[in-house]
């Protein structure tokens, strides 16, 4: 883990599995890729098959204790979620697109035994033992911005803003974060856990995603009558792109059986519907201060994801609405857990799967090799 050359450097290749895990290889000395076993990591891949090449392509660095830490970002030379985010935005690129996602991913912060460190509510003020402070410095030192953290709705539980990027930045940024969490709880006598569901009776974490499309400078979601969050053509085809294939792609935001604990539990949205600012839809057009601001909030997914994946479904899914000029369903403005929506997310994961192994649009937006491996997966 420490470099021989230089014993205050600790190298590590990072990677993240089709379920949302994040692998980590210490490497000594100045290797530049390394090999894995990658029928023991959950790629989808058999014995016969397992030796693959793990390549870094973007670092990362924070100060640990004195300790210089170095985390590369790693593609896998074969059936790799992150190359293929990189060739769905490279793509997007080439004809003038550039898409920017933020997201917000919560976390429960317990004691080592697993008891609840409060019983506070969202937004109280709690302290925790500086690993707040520690992790905001970290966060910075390692390259990207936090805007707001908060404790929410859950007892220990807290939610991290920071600010949106490209989609593989913001990929990136969720592995780092949660790599962050985890240590820096640890450090201070804390443990973490981002699982979807992992007490009964009290909010699940959640990891709502916010999406803008820009060309030329120009933000495509904004309304050329300069509402601050009312939708452009553009923008409402993106998103009725994203709600007719939301069923296709739960597998990959919803990927383990705690997933279905949280989905239409009255905190994470099963109905296929969009609202104006409203929390209740799969979908919210939040109110911003300027039409440069405005976005839409997919609400459904947790940070147990593989990020690549879910943010490649999701904008081939809005560019599909893009490409069809579909028209956006009527806004819902009332309380959808309390309506009979038509369509609904699948409730289990059983469900979701059998919709995934039927899917046209997934096979198309993963391509056939991720495709077969992401549901072998769950043979």
């Amino acid at each position: 883990m420490v470099d021989s050359d230089n014993r205050n450097i600790v190298r590590d290749f990072v990677f993240c599995d089709f379920l949302g895990r994040f692998r980590v290889m210490h490497i000594f000395g100045d290797k530049k890729e390394c090999f894995i076993d990658a029928s023991s990591v959950y790629l989808g891949v058999g014995i016969e098959e397992s030796d693959m090449r793990l390549i870094p392509d973007s670092v990362r660095t924070y100060n640990l204790d004195g300790v210089t830490k170095e985390v590369n970002f790693c593609n896998l030379e074969k059936y790799c979620a992150r190359s293929l985010l990189k060739k769905t935005i490279n793509e997007l690129r080439r004809k003038g697109y550039e898409v920017f996602i933020g997201i917000e991913p919560e976390f429960y912060i317990t004691k080592q035994d697993g008891s609840l460190m409060d019983n506070k509510q969202y937004m109280f003020h709690v302290f925790l033992n500086g690993f707040e402070h520690d992790l905001i410095e970290k966060m910075k030192q390692a390259g990207f911005e936090p805007t707001r953290m908060h404790h929410e709705v859950g007892p220990s539980q807290y939610e991290f803003g920071f600010k949106y990027a490209d989609p593989v930045t913001t990929g990136d940024n969720l592995i780092m974060f949660k790599m962050l969490v985890h240590q820096l709880a640890a450090k201070h006598g804390l443990k973490a856990t981002f699982h979807a569901k992992p007490f009964e009776g009290i909010a699940g974490n959640g990891m709502h995603v916010h999406i803008s499309v820009w060309k030329d400078g120009k933000n495509l979601f904004a309304d050329s009558a300069g509402s601050s969050y009312e939708l452009s053509e553009f923008g409402k085809s993106f998103t009725e792109g994203i709600l007719r294939y939301a069923k296709d792609m739960t597998i990959l935001f919803a990927p383990d059986n705690e997933s279905y604990k949280r989905l239409g539990a009255g905190e994470a949205p099963k109905n296929i519907c969009v609202g104006l600012a409203n929390r209740s839809a799969l979908i919210r057009i939040p109110k911003s201060n300027c039409p440069s601001g405005v976005n839409i909030e997919f609400r459904a997914p947790n940070p147990q994801v593989n990020p690549y994946l879910v943010f490649t479904a999701i904008i081939r899914a809005g560019m599909l609405g893009v490409e069809q000029e579909l028209k956006l369903r009527p806004l819902i403005n009332e309380n959808a857990y309390k309506l009979n929506v038509a369509e609904s997310l699948p409730t289990t994961l059983e469900e979701a799967i059998n919709i995934a192994r039927n899917s046209n649009f997934l096979r198309s937006a993963l391509g056939d090799e991720i495709y077969t491996r992401f549901l072998n997966v769950f043979s």
